[in-house]
């Protein structure tokens, strides 16, 4: 991770929903080559387990916002409740609408939710790379096209369709 963002920070969060999916999986493998702390919350804990106040609480350890940066891998808020029964689609509008905000009080969120999708509209790592660096100064991001630009393509190519 770039010095300049680790010099910042204290904390990197993961919230996944499933540990298999690409990127929560690099960063669960690699969490070594973080400079700063990595924890990995599952949505159930997130729900069961964390205490929201100023600073989150998860197992005693405090994440604090100002110093933490979220990587939001949330691709679904399907959950069971406790007696089986599926949330309802109104409790995951709530949730979702709950966790927009709650996530913007942190340093930089990656993916902040939106009513249609827990990981919004940003869920790409093309898109993250849109977004870090202007929140981020001097951070390093792969060579990108932003879309729409029709100029050809040159080098080494990489296409990401966002849609899978």
């Amino acid at each position: 991770m770039n010095q300049v963002l680790a010099e910042r920070l204290e904390r990197i969060l993961l919230l996944y929903s499933d540990p298999t999916e690409p990127v929560s999986s690099v960063i669960l493998m690699h969490r070594a080559a973080f400079e700063c702390e990595v924890t990995a919350i599952s949505l159930p804990q997130l729900l069961q387990v964390v205490t929201v106040g100023p600073q989150w609480d998860w197992n005693g350890i405090r994440i604090d916002p100002a110093r933490t940066a979220v990587v939001n891998r949330l691709t679904s808020l399907e959950l069971r409740m406790t007696d089986g029964a599926p949330q309802s689609p109104f409790e995951r509008t709530q949730l979702s609408i709950w966790l927009h905000d709650e996530l913007r009080r942190f340093k930089y969120a990656s993916s902040l939710p939106s009513i249609n999708a827990p990981i919004g509209g940003f869920g790409s790592l093309f898109d993250q790379w849109l977004d870090l660096p202007t929140h981020v100064a001097e951070l390093r991001v792969p060579m990108h096209q932003s879309p729409g630009n029709t100029a050809p393509l040159e080098g080494d190519v990489y296409i990401v369709n966002p849609w899978p």
